[in-house]
């Protein structure tokens, strides 16, 4: 079996693109326009078990929002968070073990206007 990565992330986006009412971009585009969402790092690990191959990924996502407060970036969070938590991701590459949200914050961007908030996927997969 071949190592997931692409696959991993392939679904990742495909889950929320079809989930979220925002767009999301692996890319921002020059004309975005706020809000939206970027899949942002991949962290992997090796997690082996025995004699089998595992791989834990960390999924780094951020919300972006020029809305006045933080109340969009919540409402995004919120929706990422049940669309990913505990998904049954199909990977064309690989088996998913587990996807869970691990960790969510916001913050005012340094421009003092710009909202921002971030997203932790961890997702086992073993191949």
């Amino acid at each position: 079996m071949s190592i997931p990565t692409i696959a991993v992330q392939k679904a990742v986006y495909q889950r929320l693109s079809q989930s979220l009412s925002v767009p999301v971009y692996d890319d921002v585009p020059a004309d975005a326009t706020y809000p939206y969402v970027t899949l942002d790092r991949v962290d992997v690990h090796a997690n082996d078990y025995v004699n089998h191959q595992r791989d834990e990924r960390f999924i780094y996502l951020n919300v972006w929002s020029n809305y006045r407060g933080q109340k969009e970036v919540l409402d995004i969070l919120s929706a990422i968070h049940n669309a990913m938590h505990d998904a049954r991701l199909s990977l064309e590459a690989g088996a998913l073990i587990s996807c869970r949200v691990i960790r969510q914050n916001t913050h005012r961007d340094s421009d003092g206007v710009t909202y921002q908030g971030s997203l932790t996927l961890r997702i086992q997969t073993a191949h």
